[in-house]
């Protein structure tokens, strides 16, 4: 069963009229490709909105799978799409839930424009997963098009959730995280990376393990390792440097940070317990796309505002002026 957890395809949020025949073209080569790789189900992202409701409603209707959001609604309060699926896999019934973010940019605008609400997420999913359980699911995936603080806000109000294959993610990780009991992984932006979470169901079992956890912590500590040495020789030069004392306190914050993520890994490794061989289990892959292609313009331009107004804490400010190159 394969499935999306949103943006079939990337575009500007408000898409000009004379822009729209051309995305919705290539809107449609993908939904045939989707129906060649026999995707059952989409989740709605966010930008996904940008050539309205009606055209959305218009694709689902060619469509071969289903697009799926639960906290989408009209202005009255009645869903737009399905808020998800019910299917049967290896004699497992599988609950699939999409859910839409509710925080990208001009929300508000975008909403008025286009006549409908996006819902806070997290309890809508779990009303929907007590349905789907009503329904004889045992296992329950959540495509969740949504960020980070959404998805464990999500898994908290629905504990029952497996395994949640998540979209708006700003930082390029390659761990899969736990969150409750679920597992999480996340797809990175613009579409710069495929990301593929394959699950295999064992005898019956609906306890999921990530088999790889170990050497996916491993590597990630000696990044953190490595990370805080040239951290702390930056810091090390700034100090020396009067033309560098406005990077000062970001450098200390960052180490401190970085310090406190390699100690969180540590504890995780050592509370590491030996995967039992029982256990259903994933498999993640997130696999580089073709990175040459140009970026979209009026899509940095968007970025950049969002940026402005939400400081990305993965990126350091610009060197001050008269600061020694790499610095």
């Amino acid at each position: 069963m394969h499935l999306d957890a949103g943006d079939l395809w990337q575009a500007e949020y408000q898409v000009p009229e004379a822009k729209r025949p051309e995305i919705a073209s290539a809107a449609k080569v993908l939904m045939a490709a989707y129906k060649r790789f026999d995707v059952k189900g989409a989740a709605i992202g966010d930008r996904d909105l940008a050539l309205g409701i009606e055209t959305l409603k218009a694709f689902r209707k060619d469509a071969s799978f289903e697009f799926l959001s639960v906290n989408l609604t009209d202005e009255a309060g009645a869903l737009l799409f399905a808020p998800s699926l019910l299917t049967t896999v290896g004699g497992q019934k599988i609950g699939v839930i999409g859910a839409t973010t509710a925080l990208f940019m001009n929300r508000e605008q975008v909403q008025t424009a286009g006549k409908y609400r996006v819902e806070p997420p997290a309890p809508r999913i779990a009303a929907e997963v007590d349905k789907l359980k009503a329904a004889g699911a045992t296992v329950f995936i959540l495509l969740g098009h949504l960020n980070r603080s959404e998805i464990e806000e999500a898994v908290q109000a629905a504990p029952a959730i497996n395994l949640v294959l998540g979209g708006q993610w700003l930082d390029y990780d390659q761990t899969i995280e736990k969150v409750g009991k679920a597992l999480v992984v996340g797809g990175f932006q613009r579409g710069k990376n495929l990301s593929v979470l394959s699950a295999f169901v064992k005898n019956g079992s609906t306890t999921f393990i990530d088999r790889n956890a170990r050497g996916a912590l491993e590597n990630k500590k000696r990044d953190l390792e490595s990370q805080i040495v040239g951290r702390s020789k930056l810091l090390e030069s700034a100090r020396n440097d009067p033309a560098q004392k406005d990077t000062l306190t970001f450098y200390e914050q960052n180490l401190v940070q970085l310090k406190t993520d390699l100690q969180t890994v540590t504890m995780d490794l050592e509370d590491l317990a030996e995967p039992s061989p029982d256990s259903s289990w994933v498999k993640w892959e997130l696999k580089p796309m073709d990175t040459t292609l140009a970026e979209d313009p009026k899509v940095l331009e968007q970025i950049e505002k969002h940026r402005e107004k939400y400081p990305d804490p993965t990126k350091r400010p610009a060197a001050a002026p008269g600061a020694a190159p790499g610095h």
